[in-house]
């Protein structure tokens, strides 16, 4: 093989092997800067994903007005044969203490610093209460998910509303799965399809 060939082969190499090693560097920082930065589109990712197998419907960024002062908003609402998801998304740099019933939890913020936020589970409840006043939907037919990042620690808890959950973002898929198996009768496909559109419109206004 010509000595110039074996240079460039050589280079090639050098450049790949590099390239790996300042990926494997730089892509938490970069990660952790997108989702401060815009956590529903970087959640959006796992969202739509889940969306696209079960082959449901999705609406992002809800926003609906339930009186002239207050508006019920939701990050991401799937359609799916036999719920309807409810989903808040919330990104914390560091662990958090959950305590279902609890208004603030502790955060340990990756810096070493540690603080109290609402409690997001409480937050979605509401949400959802507020979605279902505006819609007509009864909050049986719906579940409640707190969608976390997935290097995020949470504290195990027992969850105390089995359809008002806590989920890691890598979860998603398998927790939706699981309810869509559950023996349940599902929507009729043409007033689910009318409901979403329902919701859609109500979102423009």
């Amino acid at each position: 093989m010509p000595y110039e060939v074996r240079l460039t082969i050589f280079v090639v190499l050098i450049l790949i092997v590099l390239s790996f090693f300042l990926f494997l560097f730089f892509y938490p920082p970069l990660r952790r800067y997108l989702y401060r930065k815009m956590p529903v589109r970087m959640f959006y990712r796992t969202v739509i994903k889940v969306v696209r197998d079960g082959d449901y419907y999705l609406l992002n960024n809800l926003q609906l007005r339930l009186d002239q002062k207050t508006y019920v908003r939701i990050n991401h609402l799937i359609g799916g044969d036999k719920f309807i998801y409810v989903i808040t998304d919330r990104y914390y740099e560091g662990a958090i203490n959950a305590k279902p019933d609890d208004y603030r939890w502790m955060y340990y913020e990756r810096s070493g610093g540690k603080r109290f936020v609402s409690n997001p589970l409480l937050e979605n409840k509401a949400a959802m209460e507020r979605l279902s006043i505006i819609s007509g939907i009864q909050t049986s037919f719906m579940v409640g998910i707190v969608l976390v990042n997935k290097d995020c620690f949470v504290n195990r808890f027992s969850e105390e509303e089995p359809k008002n959950l806590l989920v890691s973002e890598n979860k998603l898929g398998k927790i939706i799965e699981s309810f869509e198996q559950k023996e349940v009768k599902p929507f009729v496909k043409e007033e689910l399809w009318q409901c979403i559109q329902d919701l859609h419109m109500l979102r423009r206004k």
